[in-house]
This record gives C-alpha cells, structure tokens and sequence, in this order.
C-alpha cells in the first residue's frame, strides 16, 4: 500500500504481481523489504483438514526491514506542487528537481513529473516509471560553463580577472559560428554573470582535450555516481581522442555533453562544499523488526576535483549571477544564492532543435556558507523557454521554502535587499 498515493513515486518505485519490488526503493532493497514466510510441516486428513496433533514443525513469518530515506515528507510534498505548477505555467512536457545535502550527499527531494500511482503502475507506459533524475541524461547548456571555469582556474590558466576579446556577437572556430550576446573584452566573472558563449569556448579550449575530459570525468560525468537507486545512467561523454576540432568548444558551453540531472546538481554541491564529490544516497538506513541496523549510509567522498580556493572562488562569482546576471529571477528573499542558468536545444532525430528545449537553473544556499544545493531542469517548456524565465522562478519559491525549513539563519536582511533593488 501507498498511502501518500503518487508523491514520491520515481524513487519508491512498486511491488509487481509476483510480489517482488519492480522498480526504485522497491526493487533496489528488495531482499530487506520482501521478509520471509512462516510454514507448517504437519499432516492432513482424508478431507485435507490438519490434524494439529501431527504437527512437526511451525515457523511463524518474519516481517521484512524497516528501509529509511533521506527524503523529508514535507519537502518533497511541497517540491511536487512547486514542479507541477512550474510545468503547467510553461506548458512543459515534464520537469524534475532535486535537493541535496552538500556536505554529506544526502538527497532531501527527488521529484519529477509526469509520475504514477505506485498502486495502479499498469496504467501508465513504463518509461513513466523511470526515475528520470538519474535515468534520463540532457543537455546541460550553460551550468556546465562553471565546470569548465573551475577546471581551468584550478590548473592556473586563468584568474577570476583574465580577460578575453569574445568579439561582435560571433566566433568563427572549426568550419562553424558560435554566436554570443556578449559583446568586447570580458573578464571571467563577466564571462559566467552574463553566460558568454564564445567567453566558455575560449577557456575550454586553453584547457585542451585531455584536461577538460579529465576534469569532467573527476566531476562526476560520464559514468554513473553510485547512488542507491536502480537504472542510473551514466551519461554521455566520449573520449577526447576521439573529439572533433569543434567538441571542445561545444562542451564548454554544454552541448556535445550529457548528463543527469543529479550529475550536473552533484558538480555543484562539490563546488559549494570546498571540493569534495560525495556519492549521493537516498537510504540513511535499514533497522530489521527487532530494532537492529542492518545497513547505515553515510557520507562518503569519491573525488577530490578542484582545491578549496577555487572552489570558493567559483562560488563568489556565481553570486552575481543572481545579482544583475541572467539567473535574476532564482533570488531567494533573506538569502544570498549562488548558481547558473542553463537554456539548451534538445536533440530531435539526430539534429538540434529549433522547438524544443531543456531550461534548468542549478545553485546553493546561502552562498557565503552552502547548506544545501537544487536543480530544477522542465522539458520543452513553450513561449519563455530559458533556464532564466522558466527555471529559475521555481528554484526561487521552493529554495525559500528548504532554508526557512531546515531553519537557515537569514543572511541578507530585509533593508539591505531594498537597498539593493
């Protein structure tokens, strides 16, 4: 039974006819959740009635393990309205959005909708039981510039203050023309408040093939991160040698690349948190019906990508980003956030669309000290369809929500926001 009916239902997952779980939680911890059946060893009648003074042995059932999540009830609940009210006012196909813990990998919320009544699991196709959090992979457009910024300052190559000529609004590189609406000579923190095109293409290519695949690779992309659920997948990134002159050009500004919702939310954590890659995970612990911990998750860090001054110096330039950049509208009142818009045409049998879109904003807060990151991504949203106009309004309402809810302390006080607008 599921008495919260289709809240949570991406990661619960369901139990199928054979009573076995088919999918999430349900499948992933299957053999803990399922228990054990009792039996009688005994002898019947003629008639097929137990003659209970011929009985050998009796075994009584034995209940299967208490499975405890990381996702708060309240949060997630809150999460779902907010997504499903983001994806009607952008006339989306859909839309996901994930919470996390950046010290410790904790996921607070996984939502995504369309999703299904775990009870009725038949009546929807079964791509709708994908977790598509960890299941789809996108196009991450420009989040993955901060990638690409960080990679670099942490080899030397640039500074926050490195200027670079990114032109007239064109770049002709590699037989093709990236367009840009940012105009001169710009700095790097310039180059991620205003999310240049050409600004990204210039440092990814100062980075070179095998750095860049190194560092993106040490960011958590291209292979699967280890969480706790079933079917994540890994992404899609090739190998340089086998990039075309143009690629890394193209990946510096998030396209050409991949990846999964909690890839691209998991690079930011490990930027908010000082540099450490924590494996995400669902399951804070398994307690079997006597009371005993069976299993226990907890943090752990799987790759250690930038040091800690770049970190922080990424952090400070993501800032303004939501202070005069293009993620204006993900402001959260009485806190200072830092994070990236992400606007990126979808790949419609085998070309780039001119339709269809995937808008995503992801950031953390409060920036001065990150306490937990989001990512909000909506799929083919129609008329507005930037990661700033669509995305970040959504990251806006439930961010305040978490921070008032986890009962952060307020970090912007109310005259200075006034002050500032």
């Amino acid at each position: 039974q599921y008495p919260l009916g289709r809240c949570l239902s991406p990661v619960l997952g369901f139990v199928d006819r054979q009573q076995a779980g088919a999918a999430g939680i349900e499948q992933q911890y299957n053999r803990f959740l399922q228990g054990t059946d009792g039996f009688i060893d005994g002898t019947r009648d003629g008639v097929g009635r137990e003659i209970r003074a011929r009985r050998a042995t009796t075994a009584d059932p034995i209940d299967g393990a208490h499975v405890h999540l990381t996702l708060d009830q309240t949060l997630q609940l809150k999460a779902e309205q907010e997504l499903a009210e983001g994806v009607a006012h952008a006339q989306a196909a859909g839309a996901q959005v994930i919470v996390q813990m950046v010290k410790t990998g904790e996921i607070l919320v996984m939502a995504a909708t369309p999703d299904f009544d775990p009870e009725r699991y038949l009546e929807v196709p079964a791509v709708v039981w994908r977790n598509p959090n960890i299941g789809q992979v996108y196009d991450p457009g420009s989040t993955m510039k901060s990638v690409i910024v960080a990679s670099a300052l942490n080899e030397g190559l640039i500074t926050p203050d490195s200027v670079f000529d990114v032109g007239h609004g064109s770049w002709h590189y590699g037989g093709h023309v990236l367009h840009d609406k940012v105009y001169g000579r710009v700095d790097v923190r310039t180059i991620l408040k205003k999310s240049s095109n050409i600004g990204a293409a210039m440092i990814g290519l100062l980075l070179g093939n095998r750095r860049m695949e190194c560092y993106l690779r040490g960011f958590g992309f291209g292979e699967p991160l280890g969480i706790d659920l079933p079917g994540e997948a890994r992404g899609l990134l090739k190998p340089s040698s086998r990039w075309s002159t143009v690629t890394p050009t193209r990946i510096a500004i998030g396209q050409g690349v991949s990846v999964t919702a909690l890839q691209m939310l998991n690079s930011y954590c490990t930027i908010a948190n000082g540099g450490h890659l924590m494996r995400p995970y669902v399951v804070s612990k398994v307690v079997s019906p006597s009371g005993e911990t069976i299993l226990q998750n907890g943090p752990t860090v799987i790759g250690r990508p930038i040091r800690p001054a770049v970190a922080a110096q990424v952090r400070e330039m993501l800032v303004s980003v939501t202070e005069g950049g293009t993620g204006r509208r993900a402001a959260v009142e009485g806190y200072t956030i830092a994070g990236k818009t992400g606007t990126a045409q979808q790949v419609v049998n085998g070309a780039y669309s001119q339709t269809d879109y995937w808008a995503s904003f992801v950031g953390f807060v409060p920036a001065e000290d990150p306490v937990f990151g989001m990512l909000v991504v909506i799929d083919r949203p129609r008329g507005l369809r930037t990661g700033g106009a669509v995305s970040a309004p959504v990251f806006s309402r439930l961010a305040l929500v978490v921070a008032r809810y986890l009962e952060l302390p307020v970090t912007v006080p109310a005259d200075a926001e006034q002050e500032t607008l």
